[in-house]
This record gives C-alpha cells, structure tokens and sequence, in this order.
C-alpha cells in the first residue's frame, strides 16, 4: 500500500504534466515549449503516505502498551521486576521502530525512483532551471 498507491500517482500526474509539453498536427509531435514543474511538485502524495505510516507506528507503540495491560496477567509488572526495568519498553516499541525504520528506507527509495524516471523522462530543454528541482527538496519535503 505504501509503494503501489503513490507510484500510480506519481506516473499518472506525471504522464499527464509530459502530455502538456507536446501537442500533435498532422500525425508529427512538436513541443510547446512550455516547462515541466519541479520535482518536489509531484512528490505530495508520498509524504502524506510517508507521515501517516510513521504515525501509525506511533500508535501500534502505545497499542501493544495498552494491549499488555488489559490481559489481566498484568505482563508490564513481571517485566519492570526484571533487573533492567526498560525491557518492557524495548519490547513494546522494537516492532513499531522496525517498521518505521522501514518506512523511512521505502520512502527514500521511491523518492530516487521517480527522481530518475523525472529526469530521464522529461526532455533537457523542458526541465526547470537548476536541472529539474530538487532532488534533495523532494525528500525533504521542501517546496
């Protein structure tokens, strides 16, 4: 879900933003000469993706803290007599940490993906002035 959906995004505005560059007469292709937008444009709908997983593991944290709780066998007592009392922390929050840390690798991949197919599939003549936006400002959620 976190790849697939912003990668149709992506191309589909993508696509749509390469077709306004070109209009067509006579069965040949001329350019308009209008330019492409900046990268960091086109990267909304992997940020909101990117926030909302991370936010997400934020409350399976607090769900498996909870969860331990409410068992009645009151795990969360047994763990804190241990002689480091912060492994029941640990434990509650390594998997929601995982799969943030996951999160954080994904999102970087997918940015460099369409960073490259942006600059692979837009014509030089038609890329913003500095190369195409940032590369940097769309994996740092700048515009």
């Amino acid at each position: 879900m976190q790849t697939a959906f912003p990668l149709a995004v992506f191309l589909f505005i993508f696509c749509n933003e390469l077709n306004t560059l070109y209009y067509y007469r006579g069965g040949t292709r001329y350019m308009t000469g209008e330019m492409m937008p900046p990268f960091e444009t086109f990267c909304d709908v992997e940020r909101y993706m990117f926030v909302i997983t991370v936010l997400s593991c934020v409350v399976l944290a607090f769900r498996y803290f909870r969860a331990h709780r409410a068992n009645g066998s009151r795990s969360d007592y047994l763990m804190r007599r241990l002689p480091d009392r912060w492994e029941f922390v640990r434990r509650c929050c390594a998997m929601p940490c995982v799969f943030a840390a996951a999160s954080v690798v994904t999102f970087v991949v997918m940015i460099s993906i369409f960073y490259a197919v942006y600059m692979l599939g837009t014509p030089a003549q038609c890329l913003p002035e500095g190369g195409g936006g940032g590369f940097w400002r769309g994996l740092l959620c700048w515009r």
